[in-house]
C-alpha cells in the first residue's frame, strides 16, 4: 500500500503526484479520480458562487428540448441522465461532477492549462466507502424530499465518444462543498503547477473522430451562438429587418393553384428518405479499426484532373476502410510532396503556415464532411465526390468548379447554411411537375422562368424537389461549396433530409 496523508496529501511535484494516484488506483485503494488545476472547491458548475441558477435551468431545458425534437437521437428521448451527460460534457451547467476510472485522465486534466505557481490537485475517491457513508442520509432524504443528495451515476451515451475516451463517470450532487467532503472521504493530492507538462495527447482524452451524436451536436451550439451573434449585428448595424416567415409563406403559396403551397413531394417519404433520420450506434473507434491517412494536394492545370484524382485516392481508402470493417478514417491533408499540412485562412485561400489570419487546418474541414457524411446513407463515391470537389474548391475556386454557379442558402433543423450550385444541378432536381402546379399567369409567355423566381417558388425543399435529385445537388455542389465558404467556420449541414428551405442568398 502506497504511503500518504490523508486527506490532504502535498506532493513535491506533478510526477509523484500522479505516480501516487496510479498506485492508489493499482492498490485498489481508490477507484474514482478527478483533475482540478486549481485548489477550489468540489462544486458542480450550477452551484458554484456566481452561477444563476434559473438561467442555468432553462438553458438546460432547451438542451433537452432540442434532443428530443431530433429523430435521429432517438436513443437518448426519455433519458434524463444521458441528457445530462452530453449536456456536462459540453459546458452546460448541471449538478454533475466529472470523475474517471482513469488517473491518468485525471492527472491531464489537473495539468491541462496550469498555470506555473498555481497547485493543482488531483481528487481520488473510494466508491464503495462514498455509497456506504452516504447511504442512510440520501435515504432520509429521499423520504423527505423526493430525491437523494448524492449519486455516482455510470451512464453509457450512445455515440458520445468524448465520455468513453476519458473513462468517465459523474457524482450528481445536490449538497454544498463542505458537507460534501464531510461524507464522501476524498483523498486531494496537491502538487505545485510547473506549466507546459503533457500526460496524454489531447487526442486520446478529445477525440478527433467524431460520432454521429457528436456532429449534430457542433450544430446546436453554433444554434446556440445565432441570438448573441444577431444582438451584435443590430448592436454594430442597427435593426435588421426580416420578413416573418408565415408572411412569406402566405406569398409564396399566392402563386400556386387553389392559393396553397403543393403537398411534399412523395419522394421524401419513401423508406430510403426515412433511413436519412436513423441512429446509427457506434463504440469510439479502437486503434486497430482507425486509418491514418495523409492525402496529398497535387497541382493540376484543370480542376476537373484534380477532382479526378482525388476521387480515386479518397473512394479506394473508403473502399479499403469498409473492408476493414468500417474502419474510421482520420484525415491529413497535406502539399504535394507531402512536407507541410494546410491551412484555410479567412478569404477562404489555402496557407502553408498557421497564424493569426487562418482560420483551420484543410484537415479538420476534411474530417467534419467525411464524419458528418459517413453514417447517413451516402456511398463511398458520394462521400469521396464531396471531398474531392471541396479540396478542387479550395485549389481552384467555387466558380471554376462549379462553373454557371448560383448562390444559395439552406435553413433546416435551426442551422443555416450558404453555398452555390450550378444552375443545371438545381433545374434538375426540382420536380417534373412543379410548373404545372403553379398559376398558368405566373409562368412567362415563352422561354424558362428566371432561375432566381424559379428558386423563390420552390423555397419550401420538399414540397418543390425529388428527394434522391436533392441528395445528388448536395453531393455536387451544396457541401462542398458551404464547406469552402465556411461562413459558420466547421460548422457545416450535411443531411439533405433536414433541410426545410433554399433560397438565393
Amino acid at each position: 500500500m502506497p504511503s500518504y496523508n490523508y486527506p490532504e496529501h502535498y506532493a513535491d511535484d506533478f510526477r509523484s503526484a500522479l505516480q501516487l494516484a496510479d498506485e492508489l488506483q493499482l492498490s485498489g485503494e481508490y477507484d474514482l479520480f478527478r483533475g482540478q488545476r486549481h485548489t477550489f472547491d468540489i462544486q458542480p458548475s450550477i452551484l458554484r458562487d456566481g452561477a444563476d441558477k434559473e438561467v442555468a435551468a432553462n438553458k438546460l431545458n432547451e438542451f433537452a428540448g432540442w434532443v428530443h425534437n431530433i429523430p435521429d437521437l432517438h436513443s437518448l428521448h426519455d433519458d434524463p441522465e444521458s441528457i445530462l451527460a452530453v449536456a456536462q460534457h459540453y459546458g452546460i451547467a448541471t449538478p454533475l461532477l466529472d470523475f474517471s476510472y482513469s488517473s491518468r485522465i485525471a492527472g491531464f486534466f489537473a495539468t491541462d492549462g496550469g498555470i506555473e505557481g498555481d497547485t493543482g490537485t488531483i481528487i481520488c475517491l473510494n466508491k464503495k466507502r462514498f455509497i456506504d457513508s452516504w447511504d442512510d442520509i440520501n435515504r432520509k432524504h429521499r423520504e423527505q424530499e423526493g430525491f437523494v443528495l448524492t449519486q455516482i451515476l455510470e451512464i453509457d451515451v450512445t455515440n458520445l465518444w468524448r465520455l468513453a475516451a476519458q473513462q468517465g463517470v459523474f457524482l450528481r450532487c445536490h449538497v454544498g462543498p463542505d458537507f460534501l467532503e464531510m461524507f464522501s472521504f476524498f483523498l486531494h493530492i496537491y502538487f505545485p503547477q510547473q506549466g507546459g507538462i503533457q500526460v496524454l495527447d489531447r487526442n486520446e482524452v478529445y477525440p478527433r473522430e467524431k460520432s454521429h451524436l457528436e456532429v449534430l451536436l457542433d450544430q446546436y451550439f453554433l444554434i446556440d451562438s445565432y441570438p448573441e451573434r444577431e444582438r451584435q449585428m443590430e448592436e454594430f448595424f442597427g435593426q435588421v429587418i426580416t420578413v416573418p416567415e408565415d408572411s412569406m409563406t402566405r406569398d409564396i403559396a399566392s402563386h400556386f393553384k387553389g392559393n396553397k403551397l403543393p403537398s411534399h413531394d412523395a419522394s421524401w417519404q419513401t423508406e430510403y428518405a426515412q433511413s436519412w433520420l436513423s441512429e446509427p450506434a457506434e463504440r469510439l473507434p479502437k486503434e486497430k479499426r482507425q486509418i491514418e491517412v495523409s492525402l496529398a494536394l497535387p497541382e493540376f492545370n484543370c480542376p476537373c484532373t484534380l477532382e479526378d484524382h482525388l476521387m480515386h485516392n479518397v473512394t479506394s481508402v473508403l473502399d479499403d476502410a469498409q473492408k476493414n470493417g468500417s474502419a474510421y478514417v482520420n484525415w491529413t491533408i497535406v502539399t504535394e510532396k507531402g512536407l507541410y499540412p494546410l491551412y484555410v485562412d479567412g478569404e477562404g485561400s489555402i496557407s502553408k503556415e498557421r497564424d493569426e489570419y487562418t482560420w483551420f487546418s484543410v484537415s479538420e474541414m476534411v474530417n467534419v464532411i467525411y464524419a458528418g457524411m459517413r453514417n447517413l446513407p451516402y456511398t463511398n463515391h458520394q462521400v469521396s465526390r464531396s471531398i474531392a470537389r471541396y479540396l478542387a474548391m479550395l485549389s481552384f475556386g467555387v466558380y471554376e468548379v462549379i462553373g454557371d454557379a448560383f448562390g444559395i442558402e439552406t435553413s433546416g433543423a435551426h442551422v443555416r447554411g450558404r453555398g452555390y450550385c450550378n444552375r443545371t444541378n438545381i433545374r434538375k432536381a426540382i420536380r417534373d411537375d412543379f410548373l404545372d402546379l403553379l398559376k398558368p399567369e405566373i409562368l412567362p409567355p415563352e422561354g424558362e422562368i428566371e432561375l432566381r423566381d424559379l428558386v423563390y417558388l420552390a423555397r419550401f425543399v420538399k414540397s418543390s424537389y425529388v428527394f434522391d435529385r436533392f441528395v445528388d445537388l448536395f453531393v455536387e455542389d451544396v457541401i462542398p461549396s458551404q464547406a469552402n465558404i465556411a461562413v459558420e467556420r466547421l460548422v457545416i449541414g450535411l443531411n439533405p433530409m433536414k433541410i426545410e428551405v433554399l433560397g438565393e442568398s
